[in-house]
């Protein structure tokens, strides 16, 4: 009984410093406590002692308690889910993949964790220039953020349907990510789009609503050019009338910008 009213105030005294967020403080506590923790099989100081190095930034560490609660509550929900979130913050991408697929997805945490995943698989799949592949996970992506991409998950799927030649929906995506987050990236695909589609002034038009790299961009004289004589490389392989797109381009765009 003496071994256990020492246990108690010693787990009190750790639960007392993580209150009080001495996060160190808590790790030496719960560090001293640590056999007793497992001969018990203490399920709550497990976890306290995994969320206490999470907040130390210690992800390693935390996923060594993490597993064990894992163990000793038969593998609950609460801490399948805190396991799959270190995997993820370990790159231990396949593991936390896993374990999400056993997880209903009933709390915002578990939402989250989803989409991250949907996330990490579409750019795996991106890269591979896997791009019907990709385009079905930013589509269920798409769906499981509540139609509400990011610009950057938007500019993204844009590029997939420009990779699979399906210009019009990627033009579409990439006007909408602009307008969200004007960025360079995505404004070279919406004139990379508009162009191959012989739709210019569509980028133009946007240029003078937004502004930002796109109306630099349409400014920039070597894509006038370009533009001009309907040579723009591997990537721009468009056919357009010489003089009247860069004419439109010019009367499109703002007045304070050279052209």
């Amino acid at each position: 009984e003496y071994q256990t009213w020492i246990y108690g105030l010693r787990a009190a005294n750790a639960v007392k410093q993580f209150e009080a967020t001495d996060y160190v403080a808590a790790h030496r506590a719960l560090q001293q406590l640590t056999p007793s923790i497992r001969q018990r099989r203490d399920l709550g100081l497990a976890r306290l002692a995994a969320e206490n190095d999470r907040r130390l930034q210690q992800p390693a560490n935390a996923l060594v308690w993490s597993q064990q609660a894992l163990l000793w509550s038969d593998n609950s929900e609460a801490d399948r889910l805190t396991t799959a979130w270190l995997l993820l913050d370990l790159k231990r991408e396949a593991e936390a993949e896993a374990i999400a697929k056993t997880l209903p997805v009933t709390s915002e945490a578990s939402r989250s964790l989803a989409v991250i995943i949907t996330r990490n698989q579409a750019v795996r799949a991106y890269k591979s220039r896997r791009f019907d592949e990709a385009e079905t996970l930013l589509m269920q992506l798409k769906t499981q953020t509540g139609q509400q991409l990011t610009a950057e998950d938007q500019s993204m799927l844009g590029w997939t349907l420009f990779q699979a030649g399906k210009l019009r929906l990627a033009l579409d995506e990439f006007k909408d990510s602009y307008r969200q987050k004007p960025e360079a990236g995505t404004a070279q695909g919406v004139v990379f789009s508009a162009a191959k589609l012989q739709v210019i002034e569509e980028a133009a038009a946007l240029a003078n609503d937004i502004g930002g790299p796109l109306t630099t961009l349409l400014a920039d004289p070597p894509l006038q050019e370009a533009l001009a004589q309907g040579l723009t490389g591997k990537e721009l392989q468009v056919n357009v009338s010489a003089t009247a797109r860069v004419n439109l381009i010019r009367a499109l765009l703002p007045a304070s910008v050279p052209a």
